[in-house]
């Protein structure tokens, strides 16, 4: 029974690390249904520095300055690209200036994504490297059209993801929005380790009395 156990934990441990690694394309329901969204809705031309989900914090590393599509921004995409819904008011984050946001999380994730559209109406690429640790765990990269063409940048790994490095390979700025994420990361604790380890000389030892 303790040979069994053993065992699952380490395929558990295992899955953990390396399963879910993956791009996604699209806010589909599999998406949704497998993450939360920050509230980023205030008042027009009002900015902020983070968000907060009540458990977690997302920090940026430049202040944001709240847009409504349409409005006081004109455009953005719909279904299936983005979450917004024709005719529907849509909360975006416009970065003033910027070539590169970085967000940080207060512990690490599972998924983390984002919507984003370019100020100029022309296509413009983007790059979003997804950090663990301060080494890049993922990268997406998309060319995204400024008119009504926002698309997501959205990342899965069950090892965990707590920062974002959004790039703005042309130099033009853009807006935001629609920022999720998933359950915690599946990072096994010291003690798992340690348990583990202790599991592995008990099998070890009793081999040993088999073999005698």
């Amino acid at each position: 029974m303790l040979k069994r156990t053993l065992l699952s934990l380490v395929a558990a441990t295992a899955f953990a690390a390396t399963a879910g690694a993956q791009a996604i394309s699209n806010p589909d329901a599999a998406y949704l249904a497998a993450t939360t969204k920050f509230d980023q809705s205030g008042a027009d031309f009002t900015t902020f520095n983070s968000l907060t989900s009540g458990s977690l914090t997302l920090t940026f590393g430049t202040a944001l300055e709240r847009r409504m599509v349409p409005g006081s921004w004109s455009t953005w995409s719909t279904a299936p690209f983005s979450e917004r819904v024709a005719g529907v008011d849509y909360d975006v984050a416009y970065c003033a200036g910027c070539s590169v946001l970085r967000m940080s999380l207060s512990s690490a994730v599972s998924i983390f994504g984002f919507e984003s559209e370019p100020n100029p109406f022309s296509v413009h690429s983007f790059t979003a490297n997804f950090l663990r640790n301060g080494g890049v765990v993922g990268t997406v990269t998309r060319d995204v059209a400024g008119n009504a063409g926002a698309r997501l940048f959205a990342y899965a790994d069950a090892g965990g993801i707590d920062a974002v490095e959004f790039i703005s390979n042309n130099q033009v700025d853009f807006a935001t929005a629609s920022f999720r994420f998933g359950a915690p990361a599946s990072v096994p604790e010291p003690a798992t380790f340690a348990l583990l380890g202790l599991g592995f000389v008990g099998l070890a030892g009793a081999a040993r009395r088999r073999r005698a």
